[in-house]
């Protein structure tokens, strides 16, 4: 019997650790851990070509700023968060920045606009959550371009929102991590933007987004991904069935 029990455990935890997630996939910053992310070798100081965050995209930057769309990864300087092994950032992710035609990070005012392009996997609500710093303030948006502010959650604004009336640039903003989370209502198959907003008051300017994640929101309907398991775990699950039948037949009988 306590075989048939852990071929029953086996079968289960194949099906389940199959599952599909909410997005296609969703990348922190700079380096990731995610496998169908584009992760970076950061090379400290200078930004270089190697170093090229393909993971983002800056659609919005302030007039002068002589920025390419491809943001890199940036040194994080003594104010910046960061922590584990890695210096730019944290383990899972690096501090990303504009930088000019000379690579060389920008000290533009004004706002710039960094944006990762998801594929819905599922249909329903679904929560994004994550943690995120910015250099100097910064707004959450959900949606095309520069995206639409998200309405509802907690951690959506940092130092007062990226706008000039508002920012009060404070160093808490790019010192320490602030955690966020927001639902969405997505379509499967759909390419959604999650856009972050930052405006820079001035010097350079930098953005960290670690620990990157969605998940179907509780209470809510959801379907797609998460709720069909991949053939190969299908397989697996019926060997572990077929097993299971094995396990408990009488010890009687041959």
């Amino acid at each position: 019997m306590k075989a048939a029990i852990f071929v029953v455990a086996l079968a289960a935890g194949a099906a389940s650790s199959a599952f599909a997630g909410p997005f296609v996939s969703l990348c922190d910053t700079g380096v990731s851990s995610i496998s169908n992310c584009s992760a970076e070798s950061p090379v400290n100081g200078t930004a270089t070509a190697e170093d090229a965050d393909t993971n983002f995209t800056v659609t919005q930057m302030p007039s002068g700023s002589g920025g390419i769309a491809t943001p890199y990864t940036t040194f994080a300087s003594g104010f910046y968060y960061h922590s584990g092994s890695n210096p730019m950032g944290t383990n899972t992710a690096s501090w990303i920045t504009m930088v000019n035609s000379a690579l060389t990070p920008s000290q533009a005012v004004g706002n710039f606009n960094y944006q990762e392009a998801i594929t819905a996997a599922v249909t329903g609500m679904v929560t994004i959550s994550g943690n995120w710093a910015v250099d100097n303030c910064g707004t959450i948006a959900w949606g095309a371009g520069s995206g639409t502010a998200v309405s509802s959650g907690s951690g959506l604004t940092i130092g007062g929102g990226a706008n000039a009336s508002a920012c009060t640039s404070p160093l808490s903003a790019f010192g320490s991590p602030t955690a966020f989370s927001f639902n969405e209502s997505v379509t499967a198959g759909t390419v959604y933007d999650l856009d972050f907003n930052v405006y820079n008051s001035g010097s350079v300017t930098g953005l960290l987004v670690d620990s990157l994640a969605a998940v179907c929101t509780v209470g809510t309907s959801c379907s797609g991904g998460t709720n069909t398991p991949e053939p190969s775990s299908v397989v697996l699950t019926l060997t572990g069935l077929g097993l299971l039948g094995l396990g408990l037949r009488p010890s009687g009988r041959k």
